[in-house]
């Protein structure tokens, strides 16, 4: 932010790139706005998109040279290296080096980048009237047969309340995926997501839902959530006290999607300890806040580039939060 880049919304990337320009991932038919750049633990890179994206990659010290001088930092460039170092002085981030600071500012020029719109939740008053006027699972033979076919059992998700039917009536217009409505496109089982209760630190609220088709569609279009509407903070959990199924063992387990979610969640709390159910952008301070750091965190999403990006993201913010972290695979196990 120091340099004038952007960060993207996922928090690891920035744009535009200081070699190419590029401000985010869209291109060839991709509505991607994460940064062109991805941040790394070691530096970063320009992201290549086909032929879109120049990849560009550095350490931080090369990012600052790049944006200052246009161009990339020459080993042995003794001028660019003044000016590296000058600049992390000026910003209280190294001791000055010589008679004095020299202040720099960038040479390039960039087009500025639009903010992202507000990522706002859709309205309470409809995810309650979605939620409350749902039907059981029981009561409804297609969504009955799609849990059954999980190895999942409705009544039991019907008596412990962790999901329900979308009901036939009640179409809002963020309840859409493109310009179809969940009820067309087969998104009929729903599950709540709950984020903090600020009048409550220590509990949760509905906040919103997650859809799951339950007809037979491509991996990309297994689940959504409501259009046009944010996802961060925002998990599934079984209850707004959710934490105290896991006083016993000190454990919290985060799975990922709906049926993984319903799988443990439908298990004994003494096995499981308390479970919550995670999505892009689920990740945050803010839940773990509500988690004393004596606690152990189990991370049980799937051993691939989605799963694998959700347990990074949960693995920074756990060991932020001081609490153990521990990767495990996503079918039960007690």
């Amino acid at each position: 932010a120091a340099l004038g880049l952007t960060i993207g919304r996922d928090r690891a990337s920035f744009g535009p790139c200081p070699a190419c320009g590029e401000a985010t991932r869209a291109g060839s038919g991709r509505s991607d706005r994460r940064g062109r750049c991805a941040v790394l633990r070691v530096g970063w890179r320009c992201f290549t998109n086909g032929s879109l994206g120049c990849g560009a990659a550095g350490s931080g010290p090369g990012l600052v040279a790049w944006v200052l001088t246009g161009k990339e930092w020459q080993s042995g460039d003794a001028e660019t290296r003044s000016l590296v170092r000058h600049w992390f002085a000026a910003n209280g981030w190294c001791e000055p080096d010589g008679d004095g600071l020299l202040v720099t500012q960038p040479r390039r020029t960039f087009v500025e980048v639009q903010p992202e719109r507000p990522r706002l939740r859709p309205d309470p008053y409809e995810v309650a009237l979605a939620w409350f006027h749902g039907r059981t699972v029981t009561d409804d033979d297609e969504v009955a047969g799609f849990l059954a076919s999980r190895g999942l059992v409705p009544s039991r998700i019907a008596e412990l309340d962790l999901a329900r039917v979308l009901p036939p009536d009640v179409s809002p217009d963020w309840a859409r995926r493109g310009r179809r409505a969940w009820q067309e496109t087969g998104h009929r089982l729903i599950v709540p997501l709950w984020e903090p209760d600020p009048r409550v630190p220590t509990q949760l609220r509905i906040a919103s839902l997650h859809a799951r088709c339950v007809r037979p569609c491509a991996p990309k279009d297994k689940a959504t959530s409501p259009q046009d509407c944010g996802l961060t903070g925002l998990v599934m959990a079984t209850d707004y006290d959710f934490l105290t199924d896991g006083n016993a063992r000190r454990l919290l387990t985060v799975v990922e999607g709906v049926p993984d979610y319903l799988t443990w969640a439908l298990q004994p709390a003494s096995a499981r300890g308390a479970v919550i159910g995670g999505i892009s952008g689920s990740a945050s301070d803010d839940i773990l806040a509500l988690l004393p750091t004596d606690w152990t965190v189990a991370v049980a999403t799937h051993a691939d580039g989605g799963g694998d990006a959700q347990a990074d993201a949960w693995r920074r913010e756990i060991e932020r939060r001081g609490c153990r972290y521990v990767r495990c695979k996503p079918h039960f196990a007690a």
